[in-house]
């Protein structure tokens, strides 16, 4: 395959008359059918995400009263959006830090939400309406539609969103594809949304622009700890392809194919890297309505169980 970057990858959705609409949606398709992706531009708008910035902000503030900080200082030290979960998250290593020191082996008790910030933090705001919405949008719905030829739509809502802090590598994943562990349909969609700008600093999405055309991979039999992931057993294969990574602005969104293969990148700026994953497959795809339409590893389906065509042994090293 022919070298690429992400510039190759652009579409402007930045545009008001059906023309140019019209110009953007074949490309659009052009770039999914050859590379598996493309990176759509002006697709969201900045009140959209400033809506759900504001969202998130309340969260962090109404947690940080909670925890006896005193609201007038929220507005005079807060910049970003998310500032105070910084502040939250040394409250946090303070509490591990101090049972740590007290030789407590086992931590997980009944008190642990009390100070587990984060954690309560990212649960919320997946729940945001905010959010959810970006679920529905009725941009992405209009654009799956299209790309996927179909009128009945598929949300999975699982998983719809990350918070990959400075340094948090154990949580990254390797090179892999969605869908074994989304199990929508083999033609399903991912929109990948950052809340901020993203680049090498901060861990942009690192993608394999035609990986997609290999269909679904072998995959090893999911592990019950590993459910949310599904790495692939040979990732000599990624020599086929060229690998880039995505830089993006707030509000940019990149779609691709649940079946191309992709990997996190490393956070090494000062704030955390937040992003929305929203996934919609199709209804109305053979193989979708063959397995019963979607089954999820979320939904305690592992993979090798609809899927045992697709799954290989693990070699022993002996």
């Amino acid at each position: 395959m022919k070298n690429i970057s992400a510039k190759d990858l652009l579409v402007d959705y930045s545009i008001s008359n059906e023309n140019d609409l019209f110009e953007s949606d074949l490309l659009a398709q052009q770039l999914l059918d050859e590379f598996g992706c493309f990176l759509a531009k002006g697709l969201l708008n900045n009140g959209e995400i400033d809506l759900i910035h504001h969202d998130i902000r309340q969260l962090i503030s109404l947690r940080m009263q909670r925890t006896g900080l005193k609201k007038e200082t929220l507005v005079d030290k807060l910049s970003q959006f998310d500032d105070g979960l910084q502040i939250l998250r040394q409250l946090e290593s303070a509490y591990v830090n101090e049972l740590m020191s007290k030789d407590i082996v086992n931590y997980q008790t009944s008190n642990q939400l009390e100070y587990a910030h984060s954690e309560v933090i990212a649960n919320a705001c997946r729940t945001l309406l905010s959010v959810q919405q970006i679920n529905v949008h009725s941009e992405l719905v209009r654009l799956s539609k299209k790309l996927m030829s179909t009128s009945t739509v598929m949300v999975h809502m699982s998983y719809d969103l990350r918070v990959d802090y400075p340094y948090g590598d154990r949580y990254l994943f390797p090179w892999h594809q969605d869908y074994p562990v989304i199990q929508d349909s083999e033609d399903a969609l991912v929109y990948w949304i950052p809340l901020r700008d993203v680049g090498e600093e901060n861990g942009c999405l690192h993608v394999a622009p035609g990986s997609h055309r290999m269909g679904v991979l072998p995959q090893l039999p999911q592990r019950e700890e590993d459910a949310a992931s599904a790495t692939i057993p040979d990732d000599s294969i990624l020599s086929q392809f060229p690998r880039i990574r995505v830089p993006m602005f707030s509000g940019d969104v990149l779609v691709f194919s649940t079946l191309m293969l992709h990997a996190s990148g490393t956070n090494r700026s000062n704030y955390p890297r937040w992003s929305l994953q929203v996934r919609h497959g199709n209804f109305e795809h053979p193989k979708a309505i063959l397995r019963n339409w979607p089954n999820s590893s979320v939904w305690n389906v592992p993979f090798q169980e609809s899927h045992p065509e697709y799954v290989i042994e693990e070699r022993n090293s002996e």
